[in-house]
């Protein structure tokens, strides 16, 4: 019998007919793989996990009270908030591993060593078994972070064409590409490693063609 790993629980809140809602999702490792195993939803706030005992008065999330009903259950858009969920909490944790890796770098902790512990964190998130959709990425979180945005960010001008040289020479993703670094690979790095959270978004209204400076 599989009893699952809790991970724990993504707190939110979401609008069903005009109503807003708290939400709270519950991941566990089950079967290998982070999976919702259960939802609170509640018209109210409270400290801690359960409603205080003793108490008169609740915190309404809304102006008021509302009444948990079939109908309000419907609306809710439950796998819409799962999946949302799902990827908040995976990135937070993710994001506060890779802030964890810059200060060990930071305190001059080898890269390779600061990032053993990607692989164990992916297991509980993913699961070794878990098949992803698409082809593999040609470069792992290391390279984007350490090669690609490195290169990126470093760079005073010319990003893309930093980031081209940086994949051409860097020991991390020397072969990868057999010699052929085009530009368009340069760019799809800096994109990955812009969706990985190594690189800042792009802000809007700024100068266009960033990645194709």
């Amino acid at each position: 019998m599989d009893f699952g790993l809790y991970i724990g629980g993504y707190p939110t809140t979401i609008e069903a007919n005009g109503q807003p809602l708290d939400m709270t999702v519950h991941f566990a490792r089950v079967g290998g793989r982070m999976t919702c195993v259960g939802l609170d939803i509640r018209s109210f706030r409270s400290f801690g996990s359960n409603p205080p005992e003793g108490m008169s008065r609740l915190l309404p999330v809304g102006m008021n009270l509302t009444k948990i009903t079939s109908p309000l259950l419907h609306a809710v858009p439950t796998a819409t908030v799962i999946e949302k969920a799902s990827a908040d909490f995976r990135s937070g944790i993710l994001g506060a591993l890779d802030r964890q890796v810059g200060d060990l770098n930071g305190m001059g902790v080898l890269g390779a060593l600061a990032v053993a512990g990607r692989p164990q964190v992916n297991a509980i998130l993913d699961g070794p078994s878990a098949r992803r959709r698409g082809p593999k990425p040609q470069l792992d979180d290391t390279a984007l972070r350490d090669v690609v945005a490195r290169a990126y960010l470093d760079a005073p001008s010319k990003r893309v064409q930093a980031v081209q040289e940086a994949l051409r020479t860097s020991e991390l993703t020397k072969g990868i590409f057999k010699g052929h670094e085009s530009r368009e690979q340069a760019s799809k790095a800096v994109v990955a490693a812009r969706c990985r959270h190594f690189i800042s978004p792009a802000k809007r209204g700024g100068k266009q063609g960033e990645e194709q400076s």
